[in-house]
């Protein structure tokens, strides 16, 4: 790593669109930390990297496991010293009526949120940008931002850590809202790296889909 290099932290990096997103963010130069659940599946997805010319590092993180944030974050800065762009990408779950899944997607976008805004405050910059599938509701139950309601969770999440004190840190948060099939992945994948990369002037606590504000 160089001294004008950033470090991201893509979490759920090991396949589907987080890994996309690593691939993508270490094509502009970005030193890439991903994560997954599973360290087998991690070192899969490293080895392909790898094979592509992209150097990126790897360390396990569960989002419902505090223990693993906590030695993940540790691992971050012990390396790294510092981490600029955190992407949820485990916070993709779709509805099912037999879960709550905008509390879950919440839950596990704050638990590693909040551990790398404390990481990023004492670097005076962060971009966290949160994935969350999208499902419409019936018709009639709403128009606009509200009928993806799968957001809801990551958004409500993106606004709480934007709102938390900063310090004067330069540290935007915001949430993707995933449209279904691989036809769309490209494009989602853009508008990660749209909100990963903000300039100073960007957003902070809104929702995007295909590149465009949903919460305006």
């Amino acid at each position: 790593m160089t001294a004008e290099q950033q470090v991201a932290v893509v979490t759920g990096g090991d396949a589907g669109i987080g890994l996309e997103v690593c691939r993508r963010l270490a094509e502009s130069g970005v030193q890439v930390v991903l994560t997954s659940r599973d360290e087998a599946d991690g070192a899969v997805a490293v080895s392909a990297l790898d094979g592509q010319g992209h150097s990126v590092l790897y360390v396990q993180l569960d989002p419902d496991d505090q223990r693993s944030i906590e030695r993940a974050v540790g691992f971050v800065q012990a390396a790294l010293g510092r981490a600029d762009i955190l992407v949820n990408a485990y916070a993709t779950a779709p509805i099912d009526e037999a879960i709550d899944p905008l509390a879950a997607d919440a839950t596990r976008a704050l638990n590693t949120g909040h551990r790398f805004v404390d990481v990023m405050r004492r670097g005076g910059y962060g971009r966290i940008v949160t994935l969350a599938a999208d499902a419409a509701l019936p018709a009639g139950a709403g128009a606009r931002a509200d009928r993806h309601v799968a957001a809801a969770g990551a958004l409500a999440a993106s606004r709480t850590l934007a709102a938390g004190d900063s310090d004067g840190a330069d540290i935007k948060v915001n949430a993707v809202c995933l449209r279904p099939g691989k036809r769309y992945q490209e494009r989602d994948t853009e508008t990660v790296l749209q909100l990963a990369l903000l300039p100073p002037e960007g957003p902070s606590g809104a929702v995007y889909r295909d590149g465009k504000s949903l919460s305006t």
